[in-house]
This record gives C-alpha cells, structure tokens and sequence, in this order.
C-alpha cells in the first residue's frame, strides 16, 4: 500500500500505549513526516484464556482509543505477532487436542522455549490450523491493526514434526513460508484490493517463496557501521533473488548506540536506494 512507503517509526519491545501516543504527538508536534509506527518484537499480543488474540491489558488497556488517536493523525500502526501458545492455557490444550500444534518425536504437542517463554508452536502445515490463525486476525483489524510483523524464525529444535511430516531443514523453512502466507491473506481478506489496500507483511525473507509476500528484510541490525554494512549486503542478496521491496531498518529502537551525526546521516542516504524506511 503506498502508505507503507513513507517512514516507518520503531518502538520498543516494551513500549505501551502511552509511550507510542506520546510518540506520535511529538513527531507531529515537531513537524516530523512519518507514516507508521511499529511496535518491535513479537509479543504485542497474547494467546491464553480463550483462542483468540489478547491484548496485554497492563501495556494496552483501551487500545481501539489508541488505534483511533494514531488513524486521526494519519498514522498507521504494525504490530509484531508470534504463534507461540503458552502451555499453561487452555488454548494450548485445546489446539493440542486438535492436532494444531508442532509435535515431538514421541507425537505429542512439543513444548519449546521461546525468548524465556515456554509454548506450543502452530502447525501451519495442518489445513485447519492454518484457516483458524488467519481467521483470528480479523478482530484486530477491524479494532485498527493496519498490518504485522511476522519476522519470527522457527525454533532450532530437531525433535519437532508437522503435520505434514516435515523436519528440520525442510520444516523450517516451509513454516517459514506458510507463517507468512497465513497473515498476508488475513491482511488480503480484511483490507481487499486497491493501490492503498495492497496486503504487507514484514518477514524475515530467510525462506523459498518469500518474494510472495512483501516486506522482506533481515531482521534487527546493531546500530553501527557493520550494521549498516550487512543491510545493505542483505539488501543485495534479497534483490538478486527477485525480493521486490526490502526496508532499510536505521538503528535499534531498544538500545542507545552513541553513534555519531554522521552514520545516521550515512544511513539515512543509504536508505534512498531502499524500498522502505524505517
């Protein structure tokens, strides 16, 4: 969509809605052009007392009133996801039950440890968990989601099997992709066609098939000179595979890196040959 062609404003992993308002009045206060702000990371929501996404209420009490306050100020909001179900709730049981779940060598639901949380892993493999993850996001797009930040790499765990029968490599990498196609047609199903309705994602582009679902990149980078180096390295490597769009990601939103004037200015310059900022 051509909004997301403008600049894309990061936030922290542990920002709320009162950081990203604030973030957005001081932007538009100072005369900043911007065009979406992201909540970074992959835990804007959660999955635990019923199947459907949550919003964290301690972070995000009223957040159709933030989604509203960021539209009237011609912001679009992106916000990161993963298919982790904790397996202490229900919804673990319950899609265990049904099969929707990534399986151990011993067939049964795998339990894997994901930044310090323990969960299952959605089998996207499995027609029917595929159908329901994407089917989830309509309530969130409807309350004012605008997209999602699907950049979440499968665990390196070599026990786990899908439905379909992959492992490792295999699995890995068409997870990947079935992750990915799920949310793009969530997003393609809710906004529709049109020059501004046109469905995003924001991969990690690490699998066969990403040049599909745009965006694409290399996920977080160190806000420094070799950061800078392997983006536009990366940058490269995702062109000559025929990516079509790829963001250039400036810094990182939960660290202060002390660089200088002059590699934010560099950087700045280097993301004119990007299809993106951000």
């Amino acid at each position: 969509p051509l909004w997301s062609l403008g600049t894309w404003i990061g936030q922290p992993i542990e920002a709320d809605s009162q950081q990203v308002l604030q973030t957005a009045h001081t932007l538009r206060e100072n005369g900043i052009a911007a065009d979406v702000i992201a909540v970074n990371g992959t835990s804007t929501f959660t999955m635990k007392d019923r199947m459907g996404f949550e919003w964290p209420a301690e972070r995000f009490a009223q957040p159709r009133k933030m989604l509203t306050a960021l539209h009237d100020m011609h912001l679009h909001f992106v916000a990161g996801e993963q298919p982790l179900i904790p397996t202490h709730s229900p919804a673990f049981e319950e899609m265990a039950t049904k099969g929707w779940l990534l399986k151990n060598t011993q067939g049964k639901a795998a339990a894997v440890a994901v930044d310090k949380h323990l969960g299952g892993i959605v089998d996207f493999t499995h027609p029917e968990a595929f159908n329901f993850w994407r089917d989830r996001h309509e309530g969130l797009f409807k309350e004012g989601v605008d997209a999602f930040n699907t950049s979440v790499d499968l665990p390196d765990v070599p026990e786990l099997r899908a439905h379909d029968g992959g492992k490792g490599i295999t699995l890995n990498r068409r997870w990947s992709l079935l992750f990915n196609r799920t949310v793009f047609e969530a997003t393609q199903k809710f906004h529709g066609e049109g020059i501004d309705k046109r469905a995003l994602v924001v991969g990690k582009g690490n699998f066969f098939g990403s040049q599909c679902y745009p965006l694409q990149y290399s996920g977080e980078t160190l806000a420094g000179w070799e950061g800078l180096t392997a983006s536009i390295y990366a940058a490269q490597a995702l062109g000559a595979t025929a990516q079509p769009c790829y963001p250039a990601h400036i810094g990182r939103t939960n660290a202060h890196s002390g660089q200088d004037a002059e590699f934010y200015a560099r950087s700045v310059a280097a993301s004119v040959f990007f299809s993106h900022l951000g």
